[in-house]
């Protein structure tokens, strides 16, 4: 007799086919940050040009003094202005992410984020029993406490959860799987990579 798969590789299989599932709503959130990144790049350029022209001119100063004096002061004049790149990095990646967040909030005030939500718990409900979905008060209210029951079936347990931008929490019917398919998630998730890309557009 042939074995049966252990639990944790019917765990792993089951994620692997749920992120499968949803990657068109990942794919969309990504999206918004590439062009989130993108855009904040021309706005750092006039602050950038700033900065170098600003190193520049304290560098030439300072080569007309006596040169250990000259030393300490370029030395100490570099440390600034990298210093000053780097707030200016940080406060650029910052607004990345919240450009990115803002659109992605209104995307999930739309129709079409709505569909998309309905085709994508459609899906899902085909792969694993699920025994209780968490999601955005708004987004049960549109879809219908009963549609949802028909998707998952009449067990079904549905919360409304403090999900501030969209997506939802699907914990299965054994209660052995957890899984976040909340934006939120998704962005945090994805921000350390995508803090790395954000600093390539802006500083090479």
């Amino acid at each position: 007799m042939s074995q049966e798969p252990s639990l944790e590789s019917q765990v792993d299989a089951f994620r692997k086919m749920v992120d499968k599932i949803f990657d068109e709503a990942k794919s969309k959130a990504m999206s918004v940050l590439n062009e989130a990144a993108e855009r904040v790049a021309s706005l750092l350029e006039e602050s950038q040009r700033f900065s170098i022209t600003r190193s520049q001119e304290i560098l030439s100063a300072y080569r007309e003094k006596a040169e250990i004096e000259s030393r300490k002061e370029i030395s100490r004049s570099e440390v600034e202005a990298r210093m000053h790149l780097l707030n200016l990095r940080e406060y650029y990646v910052e607004r990345a992410f919240q450009e990115a967040r803002a659109k992605l909030l209104a995307y999930c005030d739309t129709d079409e984020y709505l569909s998309d939500l309905i085709t994508n718990l459609k899906k899902l409900s085909k792969t694993v029993p699920v025994g209780e979905i968490l999601m955005r008060k708004r987004d049960i209210k549109l879809i219908g406490r009963d549609n949802l029951k028909k998707i998952f079936g009449g067990d079904l347990n549905i919360k409304a959860h403090p999900i501030e931008i969209g997506g939802f929490i699907m914990v299965s019917a054994d209660k052995k799987i957890v899984l976040d398919r909340t934006f939120e998630n998704i962005l945090s998730s994805e921000r350390q990579r995508l803090r790395s890309r954000v600093a390539s557009i802006l500083f090479g």
